[in-house]
C-alpha cells in the first residue's frame, strides 16, 4: 500500500524541490507556505494532490501529471506560475485562488471538471491550446492582464458567467462540444475575439459588457446565441459568421458601429427593443426577423439582406437614412408606426407581399427630395430637443435687454478670444470637427425641421463652445460644441424656440448662424457637416472682423440675445 505524504500546514523557508519525483500515495500540501519557489516539473502524483490554501512564490509545474483529484482552492501564488503541458486525469480545482502575476495553463489536459471559479489573476492568464474534457468554470473570475483561451477544446459545461477581463480576451478558434456555454454578465474591458470559434451548443452572452472591439467573424455557432441586454461601446463584428439557430439581440445597446453583413442565420433574429448606432445588417435569415421598437441612432444599412420569414420593423425609429436597396423579403414585411427621420431607400428591393409604407411616419426632413449624399445624414430625434415651444416677446431682445449673470462674459468678447476661435475652426482636421460638432449638428437639423420650413430666413441657431485657450495646438482651442438655441422670429410679436439649452456653465464662447445662410444649399434642416462648418466659420470670421473694427456691441452680439434672454427669463 502506498504511503501518503502529509506536509499540511508546513512552513518551508526555502524552495520545495520535487522535479521529476513520483508520488504513489496521496499527497497533502494543504496550507503549506513556501518562502521561495516550488519545482514540480515532470513530477507524477498517482493518487491525487491536496494543495488548498497553498502559499508560494514561483511555481514550475510544467508537464506535471496528477492522477485523481487535484485541489488548489484558495491557493496564493506570488510569482509566475506555470502548469503548461500538464495532465490532470481527474477533477482539478483552483477556486478562489489568486495570482499576483502569470497563471500559465497552456496546452494543459484535464479529464475531469476544471474549476477556476472566482480566481483573481493580477497578470496574464493562459489556457491556449488546453483540452478540458469535462467542463470549464471561470465564473466570477477576475483577470487583470490578458486572458488567452485560443485553440482550446472544451467539452462539458462552459461557465464564464459574471467574470471580469480587464485586458485583451482571446477566445479565437475555441472549440466547444458540450451541452451549454454561458458568458452572461461578463465584462470584457479590452479587445475581445471569438473569431473562428466553433460552438455546438446554446451560447449565452446576455447582459455582458464589451468595452473594447469584439470579433465573432467566421465563427460557427450551431445552437441558439443570445446577446439579450448586452452593451457594447466599441466595434461589434458579428459579420461573416454562421449562426445555425436563433440569434437574439433583444434589448442590446451597441453604442458604436456594429456589423452582421455576410452572416447567415438559420433561424430567427430577435432585436426587439435594441439600440444601435451605425448598424449594417446585410445578412441572410431563414426565419422571422424582428426589429420592432428598435432605435437606430446612426445609419441602418440592410442592403442585400434576405429575409426568409416575416420581417417586422414596427415602431422602429431611424435617425439616419435606412438603406433597403436590393433586399429580398420572401414573406410579409411590416412598417407600422416606423419613424423615418431621414428618407429610406428601397431601390430594387423585392417584396413577396407589398408592404404598407404609408403606415410609417415621415417627418419634414424625410418628405423632401434629397440628393443621395444627404440621405446618409443622421438627425436627432425630436424628443432630444429641450424646451420646445418656449416663447418670448420680441421687445425682450430690443428694449431693456436682460441676460443671466453667467452670460455676461459671453457677450463681452475679447478680441484675442474671438481670433483664437477663428484660427481653431480653420485648423481643425475634418475628423476632429466631426467628433466635436456631430451631436450639435444633428440637433440643429432637427430643431430647424421643427420650425416652419418657410421661415428659415427668419430662423437662427446659436452654438456654444467650450475652450482651452492655452492649448499647445491652435486647433485644440475648441473642445466641445453644443447647440444652445434654435428659434424663429414670428413677425413683430414674438420669438419661438424649438430648442433651448439653459446649461451655460461649460460654455465659453457663442456664435450665431442664420438658418437661411447661403452655405446651406438645400436648407439647414438637411445641411451637411461641410455646410455647417462653412456657415459657422463664416459667421465667426465676421464676428472677429466686427470686433477688430470696434463695431457696437449690439452689432457683434445682437443675434446672441434671443436664447440668452429666454434663459434669463425662464430659468
Amino acid at each position: 500500500m502506498a504511503v501518503p505524504l502529509l506536509l499540511g500546514n508546513a512552513a518551508i523557508t526555502g524552495s520545495l524541490e520535487a522535479a521529476g519525483a513520483r508520488f504513489e500515495g496521496p499527497v497533502n500540501f494543504a496550507g503549506v507556505t513556501v518562502g521561495r519557489g516550488v519545482h514540480l516539473h515532470n513530477a507524477h502524483f498517482e493518487d491525487g494532490l491536496a494543495a488548498n490554501n497553498l502559499d508560494v512564490g514561483f511555481v514550475d509545474a510544467r508537464r506535471l501529471t496528477v492522477s485523481g483529484t487535484a485541489i488548489f482552492d484558495n491557493a496564493s501564488f506570488d510569482a509566475n506560475t506555470r502548469f503548461s503541458r500538464s495532465t490532470f486525469d481527474g477533477p482539478v480545482s483552483f477556486d478562489h485562488a489568486s495570482w499576483r502575476v502569470l497563471a500559465d495553463f497552456a496546452s494543459t489536459t484535464v479529464a475531469g471538471p476544471a474549476s477556476f471559479a472566482a480566481i483573481d489573476v493580477g497578470g496574464e492568464s493562459r489556457f491556449n491550446g488546453a483540452v478540458l474534457e469535462s467542463g470549464f468554470d471561470l465564473s466570477e473570475a477576475t483577470v487583470a492582464g490578458e486572458i488567452g483561451v485560443r485553440h482550446a477544446v472544451v467539452d462539458g459545461t462552459l461557465n464564464v458567467e459574471a467574470a471580469t477581463f480587464e485586458d485583451q480576451a482571446d477566445f479565437e478558434d475555441l472549440r466547444y462540444t458540450g451541452p451549454e456555454a454561458t458568458l452572461a454578465e461578463t465584462s470584457f474591458e479590452g479587445y475581445t475575439t471569438f473569431a473562428l470559434a466553433q460552438i455546438q451548443a446554446p451560447l449565452d452572452y446576455s447582459n455582458a459588457e464589451f468595452h473594447g472591439e469584439v470579433w465573432f467573424t467566421h465563427g460557427q455557432f450551431e445552437g441558439p446565441v443570445t446577446f439579450a441586454g448586452t452593451r457594447a461601446s466599441d466595434f461589434v463584428h458579428l459579420r461573416d459568421a454562421d449562426f445555425g439557430n436563433d440569434l437574439s439581440l433583444e434589448n442590446v445597446t451597441f453604442e458604436h458601429q456594429s456589423f452582421l453583413h455576410g452572416s447567415t442565420i438559420d433561424g430567427t433574429v430577435d432585436a426587439t427593443g435594441a439600440t444601435f448606432d451605425h448598424f449594417q445588417f446585410s445578412a441572410t435569415v431563414t426565419g422571422d426577423t424582428d426589429f420592432r421598437n428598435v432605435r437606430f441612432d446612426g445609419q441602418g444599412i440592410f442592403r442585400n439582406s434576405e429575409f426568409g420569414g416575416q420581417a417586422h420593423f414596427d415602431n422602429a425609429s431611424f435617425a439616419g437614412g435606412p438603406d433597403f436597396t436590393d433586399c429580398r423579403f420572401k414573406r410579409e414585411a411590416s412598417f407600422d408606426g416606423t419613424e423615418f427621420l431621414v428618407e429610406p431607400t428601397f431601390e430594387d428591393a423585392r417584396f413577396a407581399v407589398d408592404p404598407d409604407l404609408k403606415a410609417a411616419s415621415y417627418p419634414q426632413s424625410s418628405s423632401r427630395n434629397l440628393s443621395d449624399h444627404r440621405r446618409t445624414m443622421i438627425v436627432a430625434r425630436p424628443e432630444e430637443l429641450l424646451n420646445k415651444g418656449v416663447m418670448i416677446p420680441i421687445e425682450a431682445v430690443t428694449e431693456d435687454v436682460v441676460v443671466p449673470a453667467a452670460a455676461t462674459d459671453l457677450l463681452e468678447i475679447p478680441p484675442d478670444r474671438s481670433a483664437a476661435v477663428t484660427i481653431a475652426l480653420r485648423e481643425l482636421e475634418q475628423s476632429a470637427w466631426h467628433d466635436c460638432f456631430d451631436q450639435s449638428v444633428k440637433l440643429a437639423r432637427t430643431a430647424i425641421s421643427e420650425l416652419d420650413h418657410e421661415s428659415e430666413d427668419r430662423a437662427g441657431l446659436v452654438f456654444g463652445f467650450s475652450l482651452t485657450l492655452d492649448a499647445d495646438d491652435p486647433a485644440g482651442v475648441v473642445d466641445t460644441a453644443v447647440l444652445v438655441g434654435a428659434y424663429r422670429v414670428d413677425g413683430d410679436d414674438e420669438i419661438t424656440f424649438s430648442h433651448l439649452d439653459p446649461e451655460l456653465d461649460a460654455v465659453d464662447h457663442l456664435i450665431s448662424v442664420p438658418a437661411g445662410d447661403k452655405a446651406f444649399e438645400s436648407g439647414a434642416s438637411v445641411g451637411t457637416h461641410a455646410e455647417f462648418r462653412k456657415a459657422i466659420f463664416r459667421r465667426q470670421v465676421l464676428q472677429t472682423r466686427l470686433i477688430e473694427h470696434d463695431m457696437p456691441d449690439t452689432r457683434v452680439t445682437g443675434d446672441l440675445f434671443p436664447p440668452l434672454v429666454a434663459i434669463g427669463r425662464l430659468f
